[in-house]
């Protein structure tokens, strides 16, 4: 038979000398992760200043302005939004200078190309997709701006009658014109550069920059319907020199070839341009730019541009400074004794002072004779 031998485990207790180790490595631990957390908060970054957006003049509910997120000061982002058929021109200035709105995400390539050269909020019905994926009916541009400091600000101007975002109307005037009616035509835009191109192109056109002078007119004429006619006329006349013009003709054709994303066959638009241009329409002409500034009358009404405000402000409430009371002595003790009563602690009587001069001018002067 095998036999078993039992191990008897030791009941003797840890010595004293082994706790106080384990509890002092046990605390050494503790400080240092107490010291690591107070380094990680005292190196997280601090902004004692916040950004806030005001929006004025935003009349017309299809023009509307949306503070996204406005938390990181480094990084704040708002959007415009567009639901009219007209562009606007968004100009800008900044205290200190230098502060400029970009595009929110560097992936956004519709906002990159709208901020490239000039800021421009584009309309409904331009781009080939709804950027609210069906959400809203409206364009947008999804904007950021970096401040460094409190007391800084950022105004934003959406024009729709500045010259840049007047020539983009009446290119799509002139695409509508020319029998395209789709939505979306206008992809080539998102082109990169080809903002500035068509800007460029449109300077040495000097018919087309007739047009837009009195296409602007019969906007800032609403509703003044007699004075929008004139201009009218005068855009009609504008248009049948540009269309007459075998060299503006090609530039045109060109332009809109472009614009429109190379889809359409550049021989057709040249072909649609020489036949508007022999076509009698005058009349029909007036009557349509004077529609379109009728059409356009609910945004056009408005008397101030819309501004947007982004500003900084400190977030630091000022420690107050201490005060202290003033002590005025009570009369009659300290700082008061009497003529003749003794000094505190001596016993000498204080002299009485005289206010009497000892010396008196004499008011009649006395004259000395000499022989």
């Amino acid at each position: 038979m095998t036999r078993v031998t039992r191990t008897k485990i030791s009941s003797r207790p840890i010595p004293v000398s082994y706790l106080k180790i384990l509890m002092l490595v046990w605390l050494v631990v503790i400080i240092i992760i107490s010291m690591a957390r107070g380094i990680n908060a005292l190196s997280a970054p601090f902004t004692p200043y916040a950004v806030t957006l005001t929006a004025s003049n935003f009349s017309s509910p299809l023009l509307t302005v949306t503070a996204d997120n406005l938390a990181n000061p480094d990084h704040a982002l708002f959007g415009l939004h567009n639901g009219t058929l007209l562009w606007y021109s968004v100009t800008f200035q900044s205290t200190p200078a230098g502060i400029t709105p970009g595009a929110a995400d560097t992936h956004d390539s519709v906002t990159d190309a709208l901020t490239a050269s000039q800021v421009l909020l584009p309309p409904v019905g331009v781009l080939p997709f709804d950027q609210a994926n069906g959400n809203n009916n409206d364009e947008a541009l999804h904007l950021a701006v970096a401040f460094s400091g409190p007391e800084q600000q950022l105004t934003l101007t959406l024009s729709p009658l500045e010259m840049h975002a007047v020539t983009l109307d009446i290119i799509s005037l002139l695409i509508q014109m020319l029998g395209e009616h789709s939505t979306g035509v206008q992809v080539g835009l998102l082109g990169s550069g080809m903002m500035q191109q068509v800007f460029a192109a449109t300077t040495t056109m000097s018919d087309l920059g007739t047009l837009v002078s009195n296409y602007r007119l019969v906007l800032q004429s609403v509703p003044d319907t007699t004075k929008m006619l004139q201009y009218a006329y005068a855009c009609a006349v504008s248009l049948a020199s540009l269309l007459a013009d075998s060299g503006e003709q090609t530039t045109l054709a060109d332009l809109l070839w472009n614009i429109m994303g190379k889809v359409i066959n550049h021989a057709h638009i040249l072909n649609a341009i020489r036949a508007l241009g022999q076509t009698q329409f005058g009349l029909a002409v007036e009557g349509f730019i004077a529609n379109e500034g009728l059409a356009l009358s609910t945004t056009l009404l408005q008397q101030t541009n819309p501004v947007v405000l982004l500003q900084t402000n400190s977030t630091v409430t000022p420690t107050p400074s201490p005060t202290f009371p003033l002590f005025i002595p009570p009369t009659g003790t300290v700082g008061s004794v009497s003529p003749g009563s003794p000094l505190p602690g001596t016993g000498t009587p204080v002299p009485s002072i005289s206010t009497t001069p000892g010396l008196q001018p004499s008011v009649t002067p006395t004259a000395t004779i000499h022989p």
